[in-house]
């Protein structure tokens, strides 16, 4: 089974196209949320072993994360470094996934497949 990230907009159709265009099944999805990031941060944990923890190594793992740093940098020191570090997780998550596609209004463009 493939590694595929998923990115775009909150609620424009992410997990809806994981399902039933890539049929991806509940437990293959991984839905890293603003929590599991802030707690990430806040025990200093690398953007690596968040990976890890997240995917165990294993294969055909499908990842979706709500697209960020479009727009205003924010002014609170917190928010940056959140923003930077779920920015950095993306890259490494497209660098490791053999397909990457961003959703918008319920249409996927692909970005990256092998």
């Amino acid at each position: 089974m493939r590694n595929t990230l998923i990115v775009g907009g909150a609620c424009e159709g992410k997990t809806k196209y994981a399902k039933e265009v890539l049929n991806y099944s509940d437990e293959h999805i991984i839905f890293p949320d603003r929590d599991l990031f802030i707690d990430a941060i806040k025990a200093r944990l690398s953007i690596d072993d968040l990976f890890f923890k997240l995917t165990c190594e294993q294969e055909g793992w499908c990842i979706i994360i709500n697209q960020v740093g479009s727009g205003i940098v924010p002014i609170d020191r917190e928010e940056r470094m959140f923003r930077e570090y779920v920015g950095s997780f993306s890259c490494l998550v497209a660098d490791k996934a053999d397909y990457v596609y961003r959703v918008v209004c319920g249409l996927a463009q692909e970005i990256k497949g092998k």
